[in-house]
């Protein structure tokens, strides 16, 4: 649950200038060869890949996936959401 000290608080990490959100249709974004979208979750923008990167606070946070108009995949529990996984 994002509560107003959370917000607080990501204000004082987060600069003004970043978005916080990561859309489809956004420009810029840059697709994988087979159509594949990579989002980097992280403190700082990595290098060449700054247009799919989306601010993180340091230390614990969570992430939402807000579907609008879903398929009825989705409603009847088949669709499979992306994992997130860790660079190391």
């Amino acid at each position: 649950m994002v509560t107003e000290r959370t917000l607080q608080l990501l204000a004082l990490r987060v600069p003004v200038n970043c978005r916080s959100a990561c859309r489809d249709r956004a420009a810029g974004l840059q697709y994988g060869k087979d159509g594949s979208l990579d989002i980097y979750v992280q403190t700082t923008p990595p290098a060449s890949h700054e247009s799919n990167w989306l601010p993180a606070p340091t230390g614990r946070f969570s992430l939402t996936m807000r579907l609008h108009l879903p398929q009825p995949r989705v409603l009847d529990g088949l669709y499979r959401y992306p994992t997130v996984e860790v660079a190391r």
